[in-house]
């Protein structure tokens, strides 16, 4: 018996054998940040140095008090990505409302600002 992919579902790039980014799900990870300052920028430069091409990357401040937003603000300026300011609602209402109002892909994950 043989097998014929569907290429309708597994279009390939001509340059490398890789499914195109289009024809792979969308994958969004959703960063909270509080007070990482120190961590945050590995954090991130993690899930911007994948090489999965097919990413969408929210990272929310939830009210820091240290310098967490100047390192993602100059990190946002180097890479596509959302971020989101706002006043601290927590870690439970932060994702919530990231859920609830972000564009997500078929599939989404939570990184913790000081996991890398």
């Amino acid at each position: 018996m043989n097998f014929t992919p569907n290429r309708s579902d597994h279009s390939t790039n001509v340059n490398s054998l890789s499914p195109t980014p289009a024809a792979q799900p969308l994958v969004t990870v959703i960063v909270p940040c509080y007070n990482h300052e120190k961590f945050v920028r590995q954090c991130l430069e993690s899930i911007l140095t994948q090489t999965y091409p097919n990413i969408r990357l929210i990272v929310i401040d939830d009210g820091s008090k240290d310098a967490s937003a100047d390192v993602i603000r100059q990190l946002q300026s180097e890479h596509s990505f959302t971020f989101i300011e706002q006043k601290n609602k927590g870690l439970i209402a932060t994702l919530n409302s990231a859920i609830e109002t972000q564009e997500l892909g078929k599939y989404f994950c939570v990184l913790a600002s000081d996991d890398y």
